[in-house]
């Protein structure tokens, strides 16, 4: 329902992300439009209210349009979903150096704004040479606190997100959604780049949320070879099926994966750190080198202003 352009300020010369709602498309009818629109609006509002090196920047927003849209940061990369496709094999400093980027982020969303982000996935996730950004907070939620955040809210009981990076009480629609949903989010994307494979593959709905509920501890490690027991514990416990059994805040988070970063880069640079592509013979789950990285976007140039 909605379209990206890359764009040109015609004053400054600034190049842009430009994101479109085509509300005309809906298949709903006037309700489900007016539905998409306050949910665009929420998130540029979303996006808007924090301000971090490692989120995507909102400049503009004209949201009264016949086709509203936002302005945003253009980001010079690809998606971590596309960079997975293609040699080759990131170190371990490399993940934990990404995983504590995306974790920075969503720590300011959540301890600014209360926000979760409720859809990370790899394809949310843009690298740009050594710099991460998160994406999309299309159905973001900020918990309480900030009234003209919360205002907009989803119906009780609709089940929201990507089903292959949820948590499992989203696959529930529970309603007690907080920074531990996207710690799970982020603790399968992390498994999924240590392990080189998607930890529940091949699975349906109702497959993927049994496994999740029973965990996946002790059954990709051995995949991860050579990767520090400190990370390796860490995912664990962000996958564990209960929220109150996960870390219960990013601090946790970002303090394991700062030190495990810093001691993968010291064995590295020593030789002495195997890594995946040595352990995992004919691995397939691959990230490439970032000055081969392209612009990702659909549409073409247009004039802003």
């Amino acid at each position: 329902m909605s379209l990206v352009f890359q764009g040109e300020d015609a004053a400054t010369r600034r190049q842009a992300a430009v994101k479109f709602l085509k509300v005309d498309q809906c298949e709903g009818g006037v309700n489900e439009s007016t539905q998409l629109k306050r949910r665009f609006i929420r998130e540029v509002k979303l996006m808007a209210s924090v301000r971090h090196q490692h989120l995507v920047e909102v400049y503009d927003a004209v949201l009264e349009a016949v086709y509203p849209y936002y302005v945003m940061e253009l980001i010079d990369g690809q998606t971590l979903q596309l960079r997975m496709k293609l040699p080759p094999v990131p170190g371990f400093a490399a993940i934990c150096r990404l995983g504590w980027q995306v974790a920075a982020a969503l720590n300011a969303a959540w301890q600014k704004q209360r926000i979760v982000h409720r859809d990370l996935k790899p394809g949310n996730i843009m690298l740009a040479g050594d710099n991460v950004k998160v994406i999309d907070l299309g159905i973001a939620k900020a918990i309480g606190g900030n009234t003209h955040l919360s205002q907009i809210t989803t119906m009780s009981g609709m089940m929201i997100g990507t089903p292959y990076y949820m948590a499992p009480e989203q696959h529930l629609a529970e309603k007690t959604i907080d920074c531990r949903t996207d710690i799970y989010a982020l603790g399968l994307i992390l498994c999924e780049l240590l392990g080189m494979r998607y930890p529940f593959e091949g699975m349906n709905h109702r497959e993927l949320l049994v496994a999740k509920k029973t965990g996946c501890q002790g059954k990709w490690e051995r995949r991860a070879h050579g990767a520090p027991t400190a990370v390796l514990e860490l995912v664990n416990a962000m996958m564990e099926p209960a929220p109150e059994d996960r870390p219960q805040t990013w601090t946790d988070v970002l303090q394991v994966l700062a030190e495990a970063e810093k001691h993968a880069a010291t064995a590295d640079r020593d030789g002495i750190l195997v890594t995946a592509s040595q352990v995992i013979e004919g691995g397939t789950r691959l990230i490439a080198d970032p000055a081969a990285a392209t612009t990702e976007l659909d549409g073409t140039r247009t004039e802003l202003g």
